[in-house]
């Protein structure tokens, strides 16, 4: 199997575990933070949520994102994330808290008891599922958990220069229980972009998952949202393509 071929393996771990992380795992949050009476902050004024606006059967875009800088407004109580070597950057609120990746690697027994169900559908052990989802994320944002669900933002690099058809994503994510609810390619104020809306079952509960993939003419970079309802991830994707922007 090709190294092309194995890439999307480790972005799907990587994908599932947030919604894993939605469901209360907040062992692996740093701070120790418990369940706050209040939703994550919102931004001030109104976000649209990314429209799809070609076929879900249209071929990969062959035209990679523009050279040219795209600077976005950050809102008011929100602060940027930035990916460095990818140069790019994206708002969320103040109050959510960043997760090194490699703090799941020691996870307490319990916290990993809902993966496993996810770990066998891909022929590994939870340690193994960990290690590939720790090595895959660049970046794990979360929300204050609420009610035992903490919205997350995962960011995974892919070595795709152009958009990856919707073909290659949605097979894996079906394997593992996902339920597609739309996809096809969407126009952010970044650029073009592939957008795939689906549920996942963890634990006995669903996790509702945006995954947002865009290019920066070098690599592929693929924003996965998973927030408790279908209006809270909708929310998170629509500040993360509001506010992603080149650095």
């Amino acid at each position: 199997m090709s190294k092309r071929a194995l890439v999307p393996v480790a972005m799907i771990c990587s994908t599932l575990l947030s919604g894993c992380l939605l469901v209360g795992q907040n062992g692996a949050q740093s701070g120790g933070q418990t369940d706050s009476p209040s939703g994550p902050a919102t931004a001030a004024g109104p976000l649209a949520t990314p429209t799809l606006t070609q076929d879900t059967t249209s071929p990969p875009s062959s035209t990679p994102a523009a050279d040219q800088k795209v600077t976005r407004p950050l809102p008011a109580g929100f602060t940027w994330v930035e990916l460095s070597a990818q140069q790019v950057k994206f708002g969320v609120p103040n109050t959510w808290t960043e997760v090194d990746p490699a703090a799941l690697n020691s996870l307490t027994d319990k916290a990993k008891e809902p993966l496993k169900p996810l770990a066998d559908a891909a022929g590994m052990s939870v340690e193994e599922f960990l290690k590939a989802a720790a090595k895959s994320s660049l970046r794990m944002i979360l929300a204050p958990p609420v009610k035992g669900f903490s919205a997350n933002i995962n960011v995974v690099e892919v070595p795709f220069k152009t958009l990856p058809p919707q073909s290659l994503l949605e097979p894996q994510l079906k394997a593992f229980g996902a339920a597609i609810e739309s996809g096809g390619r969407t126009t952010i104020p970044f650029g073009e972009a592939l957008l795939l809306k689906y549920t996942l079952p963890v634990a006995g509960r669903t996790a509702y998952q945006r995954m947002l993939v865009v290019t920066t003419g070098v690599t592929g970079i693929a924003f996965t949202v998973t927030g408790s309802s279908a209006a809270d991830a909708d929310k998170h994707l629509a500040t993360l393509s509001d506010t992603l922007s080149d650095s």
